[in-house]
């Protein structure tokens, strides 16, 4: 009797691992559908690209392309200085329009740094809307590229895997990958930003609702740089209707 209950549990455990891993297989096989778009060097190019479109959206509705990419780095008060730019590819109207973003934490929460630049794109340049604004700022933001420009994440099985979990009920997921330091992207990351890659570098992609879209939330691609400075390189590209966005 005590051999055929270890057995069963034995085929459950095995059961359950195996669809665990397919479950695994899966959404890496939806997130590299999603991921095609990286990269994208032309920012303008999305104009005549098409997202995966649920029951959301309406037949009228082109839909709308968020892109963000953003760097936090870990300061002097043990919080973070954060600074990205997150842009709205708009195809209903062939406009875009976002802005660029600089908060910093300071000792007191209540003294946070925030400041927040309108921009739009034209000819695949960013531009501030606003002409009076420091240089130092309009530098940044006309040199700044976004990691689906430049970053490519077309063979995720080229990754060492790390860690994985998926809760159905919600849904949500998270897959993490380790990384060497001879990585393309990090060093195309480290290169743009001037910084030194640390020595565990990983690759973490999570989200919350259909892998292919982001209606239901942000399907986040994160690079820890840095695990021992806190420096962490975050990116996400979502397909959405135009309604969505405000």
């Amino acid at each position: 009797m005590k051999i055929k209950i270890v057995t069963l549990l034995l085929v459950l455990l095995i059961t359950l691992s195996g669809c665990g891993f397919n479950k695994r297989e899966d959404v890496e096989a939806e997130l590299q559908e999603s991921l095609s778009v990286y990269p994208t060097k032309n920012l303008e190019d999305f104009y005549d690209k098409e997202g995966y479109r649920d029951i959301n959206f309406s037949k009228e509705d082109k839909g709308v392309w968020t892109i963000y990419t953003s760097i936090s780095k870990e300061n002097e008060y043990g919080r973070s200085n954060i600074e990205g730019v997150v842009l709205h590819i708009n195809r209903n109207s062939r406009t875009s329009e976002g802005e660029y973003f600089v908060e910093k934490g300071m000792k007191d929460v209540r003294k946070d740094v925030e400041k927040r630049y309108p921009i739009t794109m034209k000819n695949g340049k960013l531009h501030l809307k606003n002409s009076n604004v420091d240089p130092r700022i309009k530098e940044k933001v006309e040199n700044f590229e976004l990691f689906v420009q430049f970053g490519n994440l077309k063979k995720l099985n080229q990754y060492e895997f790390k860690d994985f979990s998926y809760n159905n009920e919600l849904p949500n997921y998270f897959l993490s990958y380790t990384l060497n330091q001879n990585d393309d992207n990090l060093k195309e990351i480290g290169k743009r930003l001037n910084i030194k890659i640390g020595k565990n570098p990983d690759l973490t992609f999570e989200g919350r609702g259909d892998v292919k879209s982001d209606v239901g939330g942000s399907n986040s691609i994160t690079y820890t740089l840095d695990d021992a400075d806190d420096c962490i390189f975050t990116s996400f590209v979502s397909y959405r209707p135009e309604r969505y966005i405000k």
